[in-house]
């Protein structure tokens, strides 16, 4: 019963991706190399790059790009269920890395005021997803903003 079950969900899965991939553009934008799609019943339009056989979702472009993705990952007693992983990129063609504090401090190996900035203001990698709606921006981007002045 549990693989069937485990089959099940895997088939939806694949439903969902071929649905989205059906609602894509399947050409990047020549000049950037980002593709885009709609979304939902109003069109709504989403950017993202693709690694391979994953998609990453752009979140945002400012500085340096920060992406999402949804990850299948197995669950408690067999379970399937989807993690959200946060990864960046110091430009639109520059290789995809994991969002840590430590990652951020390689790909900005001169700025060490952004090091020290990081430090002080993250205790871990996931608070660095932060976003001040009020403001319009994530935290880490806006120190960055701050260390490049």
């Amino acid at each position: 019963m549990k693989t069937k079950l485990k089959w099940m969900v895997a088939l939806v899965a694949v439903c969902s991706v071929a649905q989205l991939q059906a609602q894509e553009s399947n050409v990047p934008d020549p000049a950037t190399g980002i593709y885009t799609r709609h979304t939902g019943s109003q069109g709504k339009e989403v950017s993202y790059r693709k690694l391979g056989h994953s998609r990453y979702e752009i979140m945002d472009t400012s500085a340096f790009y920060i992406y999402k993705r949804e990850v299948l990952i197995s669950g408690t007693k067999g379970s399937l269920c989807t993690k959200t992983e946060y990864s960046f990129s110091v430009s639109n063609t520059a290789p995809i890395r994991l969002l840590t504090i430590e990652g951020l401090k390689a790909a900005f190996p001169g700025n060490t005021s952004f090091h020290y900035l990081l430090d002080s203001h993250f205790s871990s990698d996931k608070e660095l997803v932060q976003y001040d709606a009020y403001q319009k921006i994530y935290k880490v981007k806006y120190l960055f903003n701050q260390s490049t002045k």
